[in-house]
């Protein structure tokens, strides 16, 4: 089974190319994803490793540290040494898809002539009126 995620974050490092013992070239980021608001605000982190095509088009976009994406990919749990020698796990996603999400920056708005006014839509146009007695309610 795979299980598959989906997340909005920033990169917490510019790409690394990467290539493997075989040849295949590949690149690897951190991805902060925060959750949660205020005092509780946290940050998960993910390490995100890309191959192909998806590969190509992250090089194309030019990502970088900073960058805000949304990523889609399999995630699964990887084992790591840490400095002290005890091992631990850490999330990995192998991702299908990357895309860079708006900054939500402010850009200046053309202002926009009037519509023609019509009367709203109201979407009862053919309905029939129908009229229940409370009592015959069936709740």
């Amino acid at each position: 089974m795979i299980t598959t995620i989906s997340a909005i974050g920033r990169l917490g490092n510019d790409p690394e190319q990467k290539v493997s013992l075989k040849g295949t070239e590949y690149i690897l980021f951190d991805l902060a994803v925060d959750r949660g608001f205020g005092d509780r605000k946290e940050t998960d982190w993910y390490r995100c490793i890309a191959f192909g095509s998806v590969r190509d088009r992250i090089l194309k976009l030019k990502a970088a540290k900073g960058s805000l994406v949304h990523v889609i990919g399999a995630q699964e749990l990887e084992k790591f040494k840490r400095k002290d020698g005890s091992e631990g796990m850490a999330p990995k996603i192998t991702l299908y898809d990357l895309e860079y999400v708006p900054s939500g920056g402010k850009k200046e708005v053309q202002p926009q002539p009037p519509a023609a006014q019509q009367p709203p839509n109201t979407g009862n146009d053919e309905i029939e009126e129908i009229r229940v007695s409370g009592d015959k309610l069936p709740f």
